[in-house]
């Protein structure tokens, strides 16, 4: 629940979350071509772990508020853009498929 990782700031987890997958996917057409099926998707897999463990190390911190919630953002901005690159890398090594 994006209150749990900022009371009054809904929005920006909203943004954190939807952004990075935005820039992905607008910007893929003019770069994937450079960067292996391989290595998007060892990307992705590193952006997953990355965004879960920002967001559960900083869960019970008590360093600051404003760092906490940083961290937090940073977490959910990683898990987003994980999302955009997997999603849009997958539909199109599907597209290579015959079926």
């Amino acid at each position: 629940c994006a209150k749990n990782i900022s009371e009054g700031g809904t929005a920006l987890v909203f943004l954190a979350n939807v952004g990075p997958s935005l820039l992905v996917g607008l910007s893929a057409p003019y770069w994937f071509h450079h960067i292996s099926y391989r290595y998007r998707m060892l990307m992705a897999t590193t952006g997953m772990v990355l965004s879960f463990a920002l967001v559960a190390f900083n869960s019970h911190g008590d360093t600051g508020k404003s760092a906490v919630l940083m961290w937090k953002l940073l977490g959910v901005a990683m898990g987003s853009f994980q999302s955009g690159l997997g999603e849009a890398s997958l539909l199109a090594l599907a597209g290579k498929c015959d079926g």
